[in-house]
């Protein structure tokens, strides 16, 4: 009775413990807000007398930009010249002016494209972003109007999406569902508290009063083209490590140095929240793992990441048209939980059936026949050892925290394929992968030991005899309780994370299931 309140309670409050901890932690899809993938968009209505003008910006980080660059370098040289991006214009502002709703009064309105400018930020790994920026016209008719805009552009995409309402002086704004200040300065300066969940704001319903507001004023072209394209793309994470494959006269020395960082950065990568620690932890802690599966960990690891990196860069280059890359990442994940999950109810029935032959055990014990039963009928189940994992379970679990791969290695594979770099590139990306496996293996080996020690500790203290190692625990210090508690802990603390990573997955953008 009081092993099984014991294994309850050991259960029970690990699971709480890990799932309280994997709450306040950011969850997977936060840490990698994959901000190499996004399509971000900005409206800006502006109310004016006579018209109402849509300042509108369309910001393509890497991963898209290097898809979209092929339409806009129709021959194929690399360049883009001044015919390329004008016919690149034409099109995509009509595009863009189709799919922008703008009612006033109830009425569908026309919108006139005024001026349009693109230009290409430099991002990560030396590769371009594309940012796109027009100013649309509708004429205005009357003193009080209501209105309602909505953008449709780049809908099944992810990324920042923001509208502001902004009067001109004399306008009288009488209730607007948006607000007429931006916070990310027309997409240039995304902020820190919200990169981790951005905006997403398509519509606007406005109501105003123009009879004594100011004219809209003409559209300078010139003015709009150098005030609307920075040099360089906002800084997004992973920046640093994607550099490397842009290094300029790549020696040997250098080549050595950029190799040893990116093992660094791989390794500060997988510190950071949501890689796989917790759940490498609960299960290391519920089963008695050795060195040499610890260190088979860490390389199951590395080759799954680096191997969804290349899967992921072949869907970029040749599938993006039926599979956009970024819609993996949530089904990724899922797997990743359900992986995760289905290794904690393994464990905790192996837990249970270990339980189970050993009250067997010590009720033939205690009926004293036990020596009789074994030696001449040899029917009952011996008593289950702690034995390591099988590597199975190891692959799967290594499978389970590489499946998700960072979106800047992406980049590097991207940027590599794009200044001609491949082999540079993945080198660069198998020293990563290694760096971030090389945290799980300390993390596995750190409880490897852990367990090891704590064994001796016991069994130093003479805390177990012969019956003491099949029977309740009794009356054994704090260091035999936790010796004997901890592999059931580990075992629901398990469940407790592949359930969180599994309902946070299905609840990420992109899943149509919440």
């Amino acid at each position: 009775m009081i092993r099984s309140k014991l294994w309850i309670f050991a259960g029970v409050a690990s699971a709480l413990a890990l799932a309280v901890l994997a709450l306040l932690r950011p969850s997977a899809a936060e840490a990698h807000p994959l901000g190499n993938f996004t399509i971000n968009r900005y409206s800006r209505v502006d109310l004016y007398s006579d018209a109402v003008r849509i300042h509108y910006v369309l910001d393509m980080a890497e991963i898209p930009a290097f898809q979209e660059l092929p339409q806009i370098d129709t021959d194929g040289d690399g360049d883009l010249s001044l015919s390329e991006n004008d016919a690149y214009l034409a099109a995509k502002s009509k595009e863009i002016a189709a799919n922008v709703r703008l009612e006033i009064a109830g009425s569908p309105q026309t919108l006139s494209v005024l001026s349009s400018t693109v230009g290409y930020p430099e991002g990560q790994g030396g590769l371009r972003t594309l940012r796109l920026t027009l100013v649309l016209d509708a004429p205005l008719s009357g003193s009080d109007a209501e209105l309602k805009y909505h953008d449709d552009n780049y809908a099944d995409r992810v990324g920042w999406k923001e509208v502001v309402v902004r009067p001109a002086d004399g306008v009288e704004l009488k209730g607007s569902s948006a607000p007429a200040n931006d916070v990310s300065a027309e997409l240039t300066s995304y902020p820190v508290d919200l990169i981790s969940s951005p905006l997403d704001v398509t519509s606007a319903s406005v109501s105003f009063s123009s009879s004594a507001g100011a004219k809209a004023p003409p559209v300078d072209q010139t003015n709009e083209a150098s005030a609307a394209t920075p040099k360089e793309a906002p800084a997004r994470a992973g920046g640093a490590f994607a550099s490397l494959i842009s290094t300029r006269n790549a020696t040997g020395p250098i080549i050595v140095l950029s190799l040893l960082l990116a093992l660094a950065f791989g390794a500060l990568h997988a510190l950071e929240p949501g890689h796989g620690k917790t759940f490498v932890a609960a299960y290391f802690v519920g089963v008695r793992g050795t060195v040499r599966q610890a260190l088979g960990l860490g390389l199951v690891v590395a080759v799954t990441h680096t191997i969804g990196v290349l899967i992921i860069g072949l869907v970029t280059l040749f599938g993006s048209r039926y599979l956009l890359p970024e819609r993996l990442y949530p089904w990724l994940t899922v797997a990743s939980g359900l992986m995760v999950l289905a290794l904690g109810v393994r464990l905790i029935a192996a837990r249970a059936g270990g339980l189970a032959a050993r009250r067997r055990f010590a009720s033939l014990l205690r009926r004293g026949d036990w020596k009789f039963k074994h030696v001449h009928e040899h029917d009952h189940a011996h008593l289950p050892h702690d034995s390591a994992p099988p590597w199975k379970s190891l692959v799967a679990l290594g499978l389970a925290d590489g499946l998700t791969p960072s979106p800047s290695a992406l980049v590097v594979l991207l940027a590599a394929i794009s200044l001609h770099r491949i082999g540079l590139g993945l080198l660069l990306i198998v020293s990563f992968s290694v760096g971030l496996a090389a945290v799980l293996t300390v993390v596995s080996l750190t409880l490897v030991y852990a367990r090891r020690l704590l064994d001796w500790a016991s069994r130093s203290r003479g805390l177990f005899g012969h019956l003491g190692q099949i029977g309740p625990v009794g009356n054994g210090t704090a260091v035999a309780v936790l010796v004997r508690l901890a592999p059931i802990g580990g075992a629901f603390g398990l469940v407790a994370v592949g359930l969180l990573l599994t309902i946070r997955a299905l609840s990420q953008t992109g899943l149509p299931i919440f």
